[in-house]
């Protein structure tokens, strides 16, 4: 377990954590042969100091069961980790098609595993921006809307300003003299006050000293932004709505994209402590056998390692020819950690 968490500890993805953390014995030779490799290419990657294409990612499987049913869509939120795992596999899929050298040949013939979905990620990119927000040019109507809200603002601002001055000359008003209720910019009134102007009272203080109110100069422009910013709502629900639907048709490209994602991340984080503990790709038979030459307990070798100790090895080996072996010696002679590290 505790080589496991140090495995998990290498993990860009929340996914290859729970793999590692689920994963048991591997008894088919094909399979193991097929991991050691990604993994080996993987080390050879990294110690020739190129940048894996691998980075973090989310799960996005409960967004497809979401999409899959029609009377849902994605949330701006929810686009930009659906962005982040296209971006991902677009990585990885681009970077390995460009790679030559046939040190990489089996992480080279994985990654066309990976459909590029760059059309499907044009189409996000229009509606989202870098922060998560729906982009004014995400349609003609959204942009009108929006223009007309900064036009009203303006217009509202400095009518405000404008009462705000006339009332603050006058004395009537709070030393906190306005605020935002219900976003609406009110005026602070103490309460005394309330019926020498003319408003719409939305709220009181706590202490009931103080009023919140509308002066009625901005209520018809109030009322016009918010009819606006309905019309906002409206018309970017409608954007997403239809957002949605063009992404349904790539749900099983996008599943099994995230599928290879996991794959990438799971040899990435195999091969970041492969290299921590000096690991090396051991000669692998199809038989019960085995041979350990110079063998180290792993974990024990990274805790003696970052403390400047060394950690003996030892020599060990089973074969159809010697099928037991007796161990003894005295306590603490390393008897434990020989098993141990046989497994």
């Amino acid at each position: 377990n505790k080589i496991r968490r140090l495995a998990m500890s290498y993990c860009l993805g929340n996914l290859a954590k729970d793999a590692i953390d689920q994963e048991a014995f591997i008894h088919d030779y094909k399979s193991i042969i097929w991991q050691l490799n990604g993994v080996n290419e993987t080390v050879h990657l990294l110690k020739a100091g190129k940048v894996h294409p691998i980075a973090p990612y989310d799960d996005i499987a409960p967004f497809i069961d979401q999409i899959e049913n029609e009377n849902e869509f994605l949330i701006p939120e929810q686009l930009v980790e659906l962005q982040k795992n296209i971006q991902v596999s677009s990585e990885i899929e681009s970077f390995f098609r460009e790679e030559t050298q046939k040190a990489y040949i089996q992480l080279k013939e994985t990654s066309k595993n990976i459909t590029p979905l760059h059309d499907l990620m044009d189409k996000i990119d229009q509606v989202i921006d870098d922060h998560g927000e729906i982009k004014s040019s995400a349609s003609v109507k959204l942009g009108a809307i929006r223009s007309s809200i900064r036009s009203k603002q303006g217009e509202l601002d400095k009518l405000f300003s404008k009462i705000l001055k006339k009332y603050k000359k006058s004395g009537l008003l709070a030393d906190n003299a306005e605020s935002i209720k219900y976003g609406r910019r009110v005026l602070c009134l103490p309460v005394e006050n309330k019926r020498k102007i003319d408003g719409i009272i939305h709220a009181e203080s706590s202490s009931g000293k103080t009023i919140f109110m509308e002066p009625k100069e901005i209520t018809l422009l109030n009322n016009q932004i918010s009819e606006l910013r309905i019309d906002e709502k409206n018309e970017i629900y409608r954007i997403l709505r239809e957002l949605t639907s063009e992404i349904l048709p790539f749900a099983d490209d996008l599943l099994e994209n995230q599928k290879w994602i996991i794959q990438f991340d799971l040899w990435y984080a195999k091969s970041k402590l492969a290299i921590e503990m000096d690991a090396i790709y051991p000669e692998i038979e199809d038989k019960p056998a085995f041979n350990y030459f110079k063998a180290r307990h792993p974990y024990l070798y990274i805790q003696n390692k970052k403390q400047g100790r060394d950690t003996i090895p030892f020599d060990l080996y089973l074969n159809h020819k010697n099928r037991m072996i007796l161990l003894s010696g005295p306590n603490a002679g390393g008897k434990t950690v020989c098993l141990k590290t046989v497994g």
